[in-house]
């Protein structure tokens, strides 16, 4: 490859700015889309995530396990959504800004790292890439910030090492002498950036091999000099790929579906070196789930992607002195960043598929590279005609890649369009049926969820998603079927915890208590740290029997493991209220509201306690008064007990007439449902506040 010309900074600039405005345009589709699948992990958006976004839960990502035992450890990417929330909360549009924003960043700083090895076409490689739909499911996905986080860290790491590996000097010599110009500040620049990828995400640990590949481009060998402080890369990288290696197998990436044999593994890694070169030059269709291969050595054509590297290497290896150090160094840059996802190692999303076009994000800029190498090398052999042909192609080209990637991030508006298109696209991916059923028993379409579910159980038995059928089956009242997708589970695992709980609730459901007992109780025997869920159940369960202490003590055990449970909160100070420990009452619900807000049967009886209590010390009119408030505004104004709370608390603040005006709405609600010991209790009630007293509550 030879040198490029140099640009004035005020082209550069431009070009920049080129490329953010034509990245965002392209993204444009992807700019509102919603949370997708498993974007909760790096941004946790339900009810009951609010811990997350406190000092605690910021202290938990970096150093703690009760959240990242879900998780890769991935502590900057999720870092970066933690502040992020702080800055827009959960709306979507600011986290997807974020991501393409970072893409396009990307885009730049690989035309400067090309530009700085003198690579002819670099500012072609960088449109190409912030253009090329590949990177779509990179850039239009949050859950993939931490690719594009973690290639921004990488490209910055490449530019400070080509600094001390290759300072300008030596790499403009033919023969430079290796370690002469080194400057450790880059360094240690390098490294802290290399340190930030990889806490970002580990696909980044080939970059010392990368540095010395492209030392030995440069200047032909690699010696001592640059092999010792890459070494010193090496150990971290190696550190955090064992970490990484942890979580995978934690994660999912063991049992009979990995026991995958090496020379299937070998077979794996050809045809998926090949398959993601191809995409990158026909990226035509592109599946969020590809179809999984089945690996088979005894075919003869099963040998044809690895046998066809060795007259590639053949032909390399022959002109190593020429125009084939380029290329070799173009494909060995991509099967080394790939080499991780090559099917070697473990990785809990070949339970789906053995590639994905997010795996390629950073390997992709070698063949691209290579290939814009080539075409401005062609440009440069038709003289003055590259002066019209030049701009003239390459517009074509830029608006072609724009555009199919703004047809590929209309498929991420949301979750249900991305599973409805990967099914047209790949109807044998499990996973995307079970998914759907997902969304789908979350809009009520209990019927179509099952269909979703027993369509994906007839591709691939998952325990999870027999769990997730059952409990389809028990929202539709049909207990008997339910129960036999739970033994299922128990048949293919007698040690599903999750399971058990299943058959718990089912159980509890039946109100056939003991039995509901015994099955939790079997459940939380086998993890009894993990399901706060599963505690809350068997609480609710004591609670029926009448053993009020001992169900306080599973709702503890429940805030212990997750302490922003807030129906688990919202319990406790119930049953502490029904012992008359109000003070420990009033904690509980105002535990639960500060992680559900909306909590309306919390808010009902915090405004009751503040407003009625005997202890002058816990009543506190004016926050009973907008509790209750709230409260009767999400019931629709038709709770009688909600209404009963708003009345006392306006008597508490010294409003009698607003007082009487809804206990007697109270009081009609309460005997429109048939309640007459309510309607009763509330008449008794009205008294006091017509006689313009409050109401005190002595009863507990």
């Amino acid at each position: 490859m030879t040198s490029s010309a140099p640009v004035s900074p005020h082209r550069s600039w431009l070009f920049a700015l080129f490329l953010l405005a034509a990245t965002f345009i392209a993204y444009y589709p992807a700019w509102h889309g919603g949370f997708l699948w498993d974007d909760d992990a790096p941004v946790p958006h339900g009810p009951s995530e609010l811990r997350y976004y406190t000092l605690s839960g910021l202290n938990d990502i970096w150093f703690h396990q009760t959240y990242q035992a879900l998780h890769q450890y991935y502590p900057l990417t999720y870092t970066l959504c933690w502040t992020e929330y702080h800055l827009w909360g959960l709306n979507t549009t600011g986290f997807h800004m974020m991501n393409i924003l970072l893409h396009a960043l990307n885009a730049i700083l690989l035309w400067l790292v090309l530009r700085q090895l003198k690579v002819p076409g670099a500012w072609l490689a960088g449109a190409i890439f912030a253009l090329h739909p590949v990177c779509v499911e990179s850039a239009a996905w949050i859950a993939e910030t931490k690719n594009t986080l973690s290639c921004f860290f990488y490209l910055c790491a490449i530019l400070a090492a080509l600094k001390f590996w290759l300072p300008e000097e030596a790499a403009a010599t033919d023969s430079p002498s290796p370690g002469r110009l080194k400057d450790w500040k880059f360094f240690w620049l390098a490294y802290v950036l290399f340190l930030c990828a990889l806490l970002s995400k580990t696909t980044t640990i080939p970059l010392p091999a990368v540095i010395l590949l492209l030392v030995w481009w440069k200047r032909g060998k690699v010696v001592r000099a640059d092999i010792y402080p890459a070494l010193f890369f090496l150990g971290t990288a190696v550190g955090m790929g064992l970490i990484t290696r942890y979580a995978e197998h934690h994660l999912g990436a063991h049992g009979q579906q990995f026991q995958i044999s090496l020379v299937d593994r070998c077979l794996v890694a050809g045809r998926d070196f090949w398959f993601y070169l191809e995409k990158l030059f026909w990226p035509h269709p592109l599946i969020l789930i590809y179809p999984r291969w089945k690996i088979a050595p005894s075919p003869p054509l099963a040998w044809l992607s690895l046998l066809a590297f060795i007259p590639v290497l053949f032909v390399l290896w022959l002109a190593r002195h020429s125009w084939g150090r380029p290329v070799f160094v173009a494909l060995a840059y991509f099967g080394g960043l790939l080499f991780v996802m090559l099917g070697f190692f473990n990785i809990y999303y070949f339970s789906y598929s053995f590639v994905a076009d997010h795996f390629q994000y950073l390997a992709c800029m070698g063949p691209l590279a290579l290939a814009c190498a080539g075409v401005a090398l062609v440009f440069r052999g038709l003289g003055k005609a590259q002066l019209v042909l030049a701009p003239l192609l390459s517009a074509g080209l830029f608006v072609l890649l724009g555009t199919l990637t703004w047809q590929q991030c209309r498929q991420f508006a949301n979750d249900e369009t991305l599973w409805r298109t990967t099914l047209v696209r790949n109807p044998d991916a499990y996973v995307a049926h079970a998914n759907l059923g997902d969304i789908l028993m979350g809009q009520g379409q209990l019927n179509a969820a099952l269909e979703q579910y027993q369509e994906s159980l007839a591709l691939h038995t998952d325990t999870k998603i027999y769990h997730n059928l059952g409990n389809a089956y028990l929202q539709l009242g049909k207990p008997n079927e339910a129960y036999a997708c739970f033994q299922k589970v128990l048949e293919i695992n007698p040690d599903d915890a999750i399971a058990y709980t299943d058959l718990g609730n089912l159980f509890l459901k039946l109100g056939q208590l003991d039995t509901a007992l015994e099955y939790f109780q079997k459940g939380l025997k086998i993890e009894p740290n993990l399901m706060p869920m599963a505690w809350y159940n068997l609480g609710n369960v004591y609670r029926q029997k009448g053993q009020l202490d001992l169900a306080i003590q599973c709702w503890l055990k429940a805030v212990t493991i997750e302490p922003d449970f807030a129906p688990a909160h919202n319990n406790l100070g119930n049953a502490f209220s029904l012992k008359g420990q109000m003070a420990e009452a009033v904690q509980h619900w105002r535990s639960a509201l500060a992680w559900q807000p909306d909590l309306e049967s919390a808010q009902g009886n915090l405004a009751w306690v503040l407003a009625t209590s005997p202890q002058a010390s816990l009543r506190n009119g004016a926050e009973a008064v907008q509790l209750a408030e709230r409260a009767d505004e999400l019931t629709g104004g038709r709770d009688p007990l909600a209404l009963r709370a708003l009345a006392a608390a306006c008597a508490e603040n010294g409003d009698f007439p607003d007082a009487v005006a809804a206990a007697q709405h109270a009081v009609q609600d309460a005997m429109l449902q048939g309640n007459k010991q309510l309607a009763a209790d509330i008449q008794g009630q009205l008294k006091f506040y017509q006689n313009n007293q409050p109401f005190r509550d002595t009863t507990k």
